[in-house]
């Protein structure tokens, strides 16, 4: 196993983690999934993984939790992305990454998806990480739920630790 290790975990280096706007809105928000939103975010930074969110995804997520069923009032929607932007980093969009995204219009149909998609290739992630099972299908980058992104980064820290 020791041999192949890195292929399956990849180098030990610190990984980049585009983290999509519906973990951010699960992880401030009232949800079932909740734990696993939290418990991504602190493996994440027990590991050092570098977190990334397209920065696109801030007014997706203040726009969310002003309009949940149990909507947050403004000032919380706006703690709410002071966390966000304290935990990771902005990754900008440009008229390349718009057009990039144009291009994924036949992948989701969504912009935001595609823009998320597009984020993940100018950061270089190693990793997309979202609940949406059609991104999960059909990302451009590898793409893993936050339960098995957790998984895989206590996996790279063990076998760092080794």
């Amino acid at each position: 196993m020791e041999t192949i290790a890195p292929l399956l975990l990849g180098s030990m280096s610190l990984v980049k983690l585009l983290v999509c706007a519906d973990i951010w809105v699960t992880l401030f928000h009232e949800d079932p999934r909740r734990p696993e939103a939290e418990a991504l975010i602190a493996e994440a930074q027990a590991s050092g993984a570098e977190l990334l969110y397209p920065a696109t995804a801030l007014k997706d997520v203040f726009t969310a939790l002003i309009e949940s069923d149990d909507a947050l009032t403004e000032e919380a929607a706006w703690q709410a992305v002071d966390r966000m932007r304290a935990l990771g980093t902005a990754v900008g969009v440009d008229e390349a990454d718009l057009v990039l995204a144009c291009r994924y219009r036949g992948l989701t149909g969504d912009l935001s998806d595609n823009i998320a998609f597009a984020a993940a290739e100018r950061a270089k992630a190693d990793y997309l990480v979202t609940f949406d099972e059609q991104l999960l299908r059909r990302s451009t980058v590898a793409a893993l739920a936050p339960q098995d992104m957790s998984i895989v980064l206590k996996a790279r820290a063990s076998a760092a630790r080794t």
